[in-house]
């Protein structure tokens, strides 16, 4: 066969091979092939053909598809119902045809664009799985390739190009917390992302990502989707899809170096079993060990994760275990920077004023399964139970302040242990009818969740550092508790019901729904009575697809938090408060082609709390947050992709207790919040390099808007290589993360304690199928 178009090379190649396969005419014809001569199997004869291309050949059932060298095996492409096409048998350079294959529809594990980074569906709690163009909210999703091509090791990593979320504590510290649209998500001891769709089973304080399939962001409350959210969150909701089984077996193993010399590997395994392959199987285990690149840290990190499932006409079972462990020795802590200070200027992000001799353990169990029984076609019945539990030991600094402009600092040294146990439950009929012309989706959902949360945190001498030079202090024996009393323990329970309504072919798709939510709750610690209240949160939300591509939607939908107990030193002592109720109100417009995606919204949030005002504490204190996200994500060309994601939030104290902070801006909530990246595939070689740009603007420190955050960016550069080694293809990945080692604090918690950026970061790896 001689040099021609790769998409001639190929189907005159399928032909001659008598096997039908399945590929874009429109991208692939704009690569060139030198052809073909020579005796091969088939296998052997695609290889050769695609040599210096960005593309490999994948087996399916139905014959062969081609997929992109940088997509995981197990991960191809949606590519839909493929036309036919024609081919030609003879080598000559005049295509003769000589047969047409038949129409080809390939289904995909999950449908994927930008190649298979971004899923175009996403979990919508009660409401179940839906595609994002039909989803009443912004919502975003990515997948296991994503993290991979980003080197994210923990959620936090993998979410670091979303604009509307911003990370609130160092990379180099033991726990993740996000601000979602302004709100604080993860902040306290009582883990808030939602494990498939649940809360109360995902690894307590951070999660790994070699377990992930997907990770999903919900912006804005999602009370009525989730339940109320387990630490109070109203600004999103994260959700993490488990990996599970693949139609084909996978035996496949990564290794991967992070700067300063911390090593890992990572071995993933699938099976199917079973005469219909209804039995399935896959096995994670990570290992890493090594300094990092913060002067004097070490991070060793372990994971084992297990998910097995069972498939067939009625039943849909899944059962998830997961056990990871993660240790630092000298673990990075947040700052807190005194009154009357001005903010010193970043250090450099590799230096800690943390004592070198600190270290902290965490540990985590979890357990999930997932049950669907379909009575017919059209009534499924439900049951997920699972459960976590979190053992924290540390002896490290507790929060570091700045205590001058000079830099110099003090803490205390505390040695913590800290064990949160959770258990979850929920069940509940799913259901598909007419009335008429509209077709219903109606969902009943009752759940439980509980958790019990027990802490000792004695305190040792304060020590004093510098952020700029740290200094040593003589290492301290600190009196180790026996046990950790009980702290506090909490329930949450309710029923939710919704109906999605389909109306005018599909066209216009409106959601209504009420959850009742009961919150009990007692603090062992303090005088507070038990608190038990309940809530009725609404939901509607709307669709208009305008076209197959086009849609807008509109939304009103709430977020709970618990309500207060007014202090003792409150007139109204002992009162008890709701759940606090934040109000959302958003209009969205989406596009997808699957080539291209865009979305522009526009939202309020409204979140209430306590105060104390003439003596007497109620509950009139209010937050407004109003902004606007842009997200575009666009293969421009063949070779040339890219995407951006802004969002800009008012956020307002528009209701407090003092002419000092009403009207001003809301701790740790940046105006302005920017994402723009690129990455150019190779034409003649299997290659493809990008890179990335972060914007966050200024945040104030405090209410009063006395003391702020300065605006930071940074660039993130990225590579990626397939190679041919001992006949087994090698993705090889390269990232420079903040390339050019830039000094910035990173982002505000919202008791205004202060995360400092990380440095210069070089991580590589390699993968390999074999």
């Amino acid at each position: 066969m001689p040099a021609a178009a790769l998409d001639q090379v190929l189907t005159r190649f399928a032909a001659q091979a008598g096997v039908s396969l399945a590929f874009d005419q429109a991208t692939v014809s704009r690569f060139k092939s030198s052809g073909l001569s020579g005796r091969y199997t088939i296998e052997q004869g695609f290889q050769q053909i695609l040599t210096n291309s960005p593309y490999r050949i994948q087996k399916t059932a139905n014959g062969y598809l081609l997929v992109s060298k940088a997509q995981s095996s197990d991960r191809p492409h949606y590519v839909g119902e493929l036309k036919q096409i024609d081919v030609n048998a003879k080598g000559n350079s005049t295509p003769q045809t000589v047969a047409q294959l038949p129409a080809l529809t390939v289904e995909a594990n999950q449908d994927t664009v930008f190649d298979g980074q971004i899923a175009q569906n996403s979990r919508m709690g009660l409401l179940g799985t839906k595609k994002i163009i039909d989803i009443p909210f912004n919502v975003s999703s990515y997948t296991a390739e994503s993290i991979e091509n980003q080197h994210a090791i923990t959620v936090a990593d993998a979410l670091a190009k979303e604009a509307s979320i911003q990370s609130t504590h160092s990379s180099g510290g033991f726990l993740d917390s996000f601000m979602i649209r302004g709100f604080p998500i993860g902040e306290g001891n009582l883990g808030e992302i939602a494990w498939d769709g649940q809360y109360g089973v995902a690894p307590n304080y951070r999660l790994l990502t070699s377990y992930i399939d997907r990770v999903e962001v919900l912006k804005g409350p999602s009370a009525m989707l989730y339940g109320m959210s387990p630490n109070s969150g109203v600004g999103g909701a994260i959700n993490i899809v488990p990996k599970r089984a693949t139609t084909n077996d996978l035996n496949r193993i990564t290794t991967d170096y992070t700067s300063h010399s911390n090593i890992g590997v990572h071995t993933d395994l699938s099976r199917r079993f079973g005469d219909e392959k209804q039995f399935g199987a896959r096995l994670n285990v990570s290992h890493h060990d090594g300094d990092t690149a913060i002067k004097n840290q070490s991070r060793k990190l372990s994971t084992i994760a297990l998910a097995l499932d069972y498939k067939n006409n009625k039943l849909d079972s899944t059962i998830d275990l997961v056990w990871q462990r993660e240790h630092f020795d000298n673990p990075v802590r947040p700052y807190y920077l005194s009154a009357n200070v001005s903010l010193p200027a970043a250090p450099d992000g590799k230096y800690s004023a943390a004592q070198p001799w600190g270290w902290s353990t965490v540990k985590d169990t979890s357990f999930a399964s997932h049950n669907t029984y379909h009575l017919n076609d059209n009534h499924a019945f439900f049951l997920n139970i699972g459960g976590a539990q979190s053992r924290v030991e540390r002896l490290s600094d507790q929060t570091i302040s700045i205590i001058n402009e000079a830099g110099d600092t003090q803490s205390a040294m505390r040695y913590g242990i800290f064990n949160v146990d959770r258990f979850t439950i929920d069940t509940g009929l799913r259901s598909h009818f007419k009335t008429g012309n509209i077709a219903h989706e109606i969902v009943f959902q009752a759940n439980k969740y509980q958790d019990k949360y027990a802490m000792s945190l004695p305190s040792g001498p304060t020590v004093y550092s510098n952020l700029y030079s740290p200094v040593t202090q003589t290492v301290q024996n600190l009196n180790i508790p026996e046990s950790a009393p009980l702290n506090s323990r909490s329930n949450l329970s309710g029923f939710g019901i919704a109906d999605t309504l389909s109306m005018f072919d599909q066209k216009f798709l409106l959601t209504l729904g009420l959850r009742q939510q009961y919150v009990e709750s007692q603090n062992y610690t303090s005088s507070t009575p038990k608190y038990s209240e309940h809530a009725l949160t609404p939901l509607v939300a709307a669709v208009y697809k305008i076209n197959d591509n086009l849609s807008i939607y509109a939304n009103h939908i709430q977020g709970l938090s618990k309500g207060d107990t007014a202090p003792d030193t409150a007139l109204n002592s002992g009162e008890v408060f709701a759940p606090y109720k934040a109000k959302q109100y958003e209009i969205g417009i989406k596009y997808d082609d699957n080539r291209n995606f865009a979305s522009l919204n526009a939202f309020q949030i409204t979140k209430p709390s306590g105060q104390l005002i003439n003596g007497y504490y109620s509950s009139n204190a209010e937050q407004q947050n109003t902004g606007v996200e842009l997200s575009v994500r666009s293969t421009l060309t063949s070779a040339l992709s890219a995407y951006t994601n802004l969002t800009y939030i008012d956020a307002e104290l528009t209701k407090t207790n003092s002419e000092s902070t009403q009207g001003n801006q809301a701790v740790g909530v940046p105006e302005w919040q920017a994402n723009l990246g690129a990455e150019w595939t190779f034409s003649t070689l299997p290659l493809v390099i990008g890179g990335h740009f972060s914007y966050v603007d200024q945040q104030p420190i405090n209410q009063s808007n006395t003391q702020y955050l300065p605006s930071w960016s940074k660039v993130d550069l990225n590579a990626r290589y397939t190679a041919k080694i001992a006949n087994k293809e090698v993705i090889l990945r390269a990232n420079l993360l903040n390339a050019f080692n830039k000094k910035y604090w990173s982002g505000i918690a919202s008791y205004s304690t202060i995360a400092l950026g990380a440095p210069r970061t070089l991580a590589l790896s390699a993968t390999v199928d074999f």
